[in-house]
């Protein structure tokens, strides 16, 4: 009422939630669709002008950022994998027919997850089943209350790591049974699914990254690399695997345990000491900035946020980086990360829609056949 003039200036204004980037072009013209209409990109470019990496140029008509290539390596799984996969797919799909039949939905979401973790790796899945089991025996389970960071969580909010990490711990005790009978049940399957995953000798896609990391350090002895990892159970389990390589005392780690001072302390060492390697969740997705010394990352598995995607990306693919930025996903074939990618190409398409050109945030998604 005080102004005719409104400039909102946004790095991420649209996340593939209609709703939110909808009330945010409201600010600036709140009839500038009808409340039935979808927005199109034509009404959009009314009141937004964007400018993305690929399009911007200096005083001498040279582009600013350089190119990112993307790769994607798929990953077979063994058959004991394979076994292990399906064994816990099916007490997923067990438990989550069940809250639906009870409707009750976190539970349903909290089985949704343990498939994501299922696909990061044999660490992340056997940490989460374990917790499972032991909140059942010891009868801390409930289905009725939730936090207000789980309760969040649960209707889509993206939280910082420690949040996250706490919602999805949460999430994942909650349990629904109609018997006794069902519980013992359950702990048993449990139990059945931890000695599965004991047994398993091999992680195919952890192996593929050793070797990937050996080859590089072998290859490129200069070069440095970051790698992605969304949960701090994959992230420990990883540098368990690692840890007699002749490079492990290279790895530099950020998760959300390390405090402010530590992390500029481990950027700095990155930046400019003899350490190759920095292994880090999202915690070191926003806030460091890697493009003067590192222009290679690996994403040991998707987040679901598109925009986590870009944040990653953009710790290498920001001012002053100087070389094309390499980015290599690893993923299981045939596997819920397939599912995973379809729910994110559907959100990218979803700005791609009110956007147009999505490069930055498509980015990692580009060279990923969605139909596998």
């Amino acid at each position: 009422d005080n102004s005719d003039s409104l400039l909102l200036l946004s790095a991420t204004p649209h996340d593939g939630k209609g709703e939110a980037f909808r009330s945010l072009v409201e600010y600036i013209d709140p009839f500038l669709v009808a409340e039935d209409q979808d927005l199109s990109k034509e009404a959009v470019d009314r009141v937004m002008i964007r400018r993305g990496k690929q399009t911007l140029y200096d005083d001498d008509g040279e582009r600013i950022f350089p190119d990112r290539e993307v790769n994607t390596v798929p990953v077979e799984m063994t058959h004991d994998e394979r076994q292990f996969y399906r064994a816990v797919t099916d007490y997923v799909q067990n438990v989550y027919n069940r809250s639906e039949k009870l409707n009750e939905p976190a539970v349903g979401f909290a089985m949704a997850l343990m498939q994501k973790r299922l696909v990061s790796s044999i660490g992340a899945i056997q940490a989460t089943l374990s917790r499972r089991l032991g909140d059942l025996v010891d009868e801390q389970s409930t289905s009725t209350s939730l936090s207000e960071e789980a309760s969040a969580y649960l209707d889509g909010e993206d939280l910082d790591e420690e949040d996250k990490q706490q919602a999805e711990e949460e999430l994942s005790a909650l349990t629904v049974t109609e018997s006794d009978a069902q519980l013992e049940e359950e702990i048993e399957t449990l139990r059945d699914l931890v000695s599965l995953a004991e047994g398993i000798s091999v992680d195919s896609k952890a192996q593929k990254v050793r070797r990937y990391i050996q080859q590089l350090l072998e290859e490129q002895p200069d070069e440095k690399l970051l790698l992605f990892t969304e949960y701090t159970d994959t992230l420990d389990y990883l540098l368990e695997l690692v840890k007699d390589e002749p490079w492990a005392d290279e790895i530099l780690v950020i998760d959300g345990s390390v405090d402010k001072e530590e992390r500029a302390r481990i950027e700095e060492e990155f930046n400019h000491g003899q350490s190759r390697l920095l292994f880090a969740t999202d915690a070191a997705s926003e806030g460091i900035d890697l493009q003067h010394s590192c222009h290679i990352m690996v994403n040991y598995e998707l987040p679901w946020n598109p925009n986590r995607l870009e944040q990653r990306i953009g710790r290498l693919h920001r001012y002053g980086q100087d070389k094309e930025v390499k980015v290599w996903n690893f993923t299981f074939e045939d596997t819920r990360e397939g599912e995973i990618f379809d729910m994110l190409q559907n959100k990218v398409e979803n700005i791609r829609g009110k956007l147009g050109n999505t490069a930055d945030v498509l980015g990692m998604l580009d060279d990923i056949n969605v139909d596998s």
